[in-house]
């Protein structure tokens, strides 16, 4: 018996044994499903970053809440006071800025704009309140070199610790606050409000009548009932 080994030997494979899984989902298809929801959130990002813009520039959309305190008396830098004496019935335009902002440079020369036109008519109060910490000579000296010509305050004022706390608190700088004739906080615009936009919403608040001036008009219905049973209603006229 021969204990020569064969001349060749049976080669081993390496076929997998077949499978009944489905073969693997590429993932491409991962991405599809998820590509909705990316864009959802990003559109939700982007209504609640520049939607008080939008709002501020269309005027269509919810109006913030709130109010300026009534008998809130803010100290300038120029030695002089903003009252109410100073601000009832006037459109109000309150920014809250600071020296080491570099959105603030952006956005301040659209608050300069809005104060330069109106500034002689007098129906807009535009006031910027810094936030720095390091002394009103810091503050001078910016709005100086900027070229800055409407009021400015300090946020800590002689008898008000931080007027932030005022305003409900502020996001970060810079946030700008439009007020309405009776003291309403219509507007809440936080980072660069965009061109033009401050003053369109102004000058739609301007063309807006107080409330105080409405009158006395008759109820539709009125006419239909009896003479001692006539109502009258007070239409807000806009």
């Amino acid at each position: 018996m021969s204990d020569a080994m064969p001349d060749s030997m049976p080669e081993a494979t390496s076929e997998a044994p077949p499978s009944d899984a489905p073969p693997p989902r590429p993932r491409r298809s991962v991405f599809r499903h998820l590509e909705p929801v990316l864009w959802l959130a990003l559109a939700i990002f982007v209504l609640a970053r520049f939607g008080p813009q939008l709002q501020a520039w269309t005027g269509i959309g919810p109006a913030p809440t709130g109010e300026v305190p009534p008998g809130l008396v803010i100290a300038t830098l120029e030695g002089e006071t903003l009252g109410p004496a100073e601000r009832d019935g006037r459109i109000q335009v309150i920014t809250f800025w600071a020296t080491w902002c570099r959105v603030c440079r952006l956005e301040l020369p659209s608050v300069q704009r809005v104060h330069e036109s109106w500034a002689e008519t007098g129906e807009v109060v535009v006031v910027g309140i810094s936030i720095d910490q390091g002394g009103e000579a810091v503050v001078r000296a910016h709005v100086e070199a900027q070229g800055y010509t409407f009021p400015q305050a300090m946020a800590a004022q002689p008898a008000i610790p931080d007027l932030r706390r005022v305003f409900g608190g502020i996001q970060g700088v810079p946030t700008t606050f439009v007020v309405d004739r009776e003291g309403q906080i219509r507007h809440i615009l936080v980072g660069v409000s965009g061109p033009g936009t401050l003053q369109r919403a102004v000058r739609r608040l301007l063309e807006e009548t107080p409330l105080a001036e409405t009158e006395d008009v008759p109820s539709p219905t009125a006419a239909a009932l009896p003479p001692g049973d006539q109502g009258r209603i007070l239409v807000r006229v806009r």
